[in-house]
């Protein structure tokens, strides 16, 4: 039996998101210059295009999501990020160190989930919040 096709499903995924959904950004704390010892740092918004949902009440319950709170899924399609200094894991993901810039609003990532099965990133689930 052959197995399940997730490449598949990451550009089906993919898709959807850009049909239904919109154009933001994550943005991001990013070394542009100065030393090792002194780094200058300057906010860069990297291009991604994202779903905003609400959350179920069912969600809701017994939960830290907040009234006004979104779930947003953010398709990986197109997104390159540079790593975090301190977690080179974090190249072309979000995190709860970066930002969402959706319609003009900023809101804090407060958490971030990957859909990776079978070690095909599909897409993340964050938490925003303004």
């Amino acid at each position: 039996m052959a197995g399940f096709n997730y490449a598949k499903s990451a550009q089906t995924a993919a898709r959807l998101i850009k049909r239904f959904g919109q154009t933001g950004a994550i943005r991001r704390k990013t070394k542009i210059g100065g030393t090792d010892w002194n780094p200058e740092f300057q906010d860069i918004d990297y291009p991604c295009t994202l779903v905003v949902t609400e959350y179920t009440l069912k969600e809701r319950e017994s939960s830290l999501v907040e009234q006004n709170d979104r779930k947003v899924l953010i398709s990986t399609e197109g997104v390159s990020i540079p790593a975090l200094p301190d977690n080179p894991a974090s190249a072309d993901a979000p995190t709860v160190a970066d930002r969402l810039v959706i319609g003009g609003n900023v809101l804090s990532i407060i958490h971030v989930e990957p859909l990776n099965p079978g070690g095909t990133m599909v897409m993340w689930t964050a938490q925003a919040r303004l």
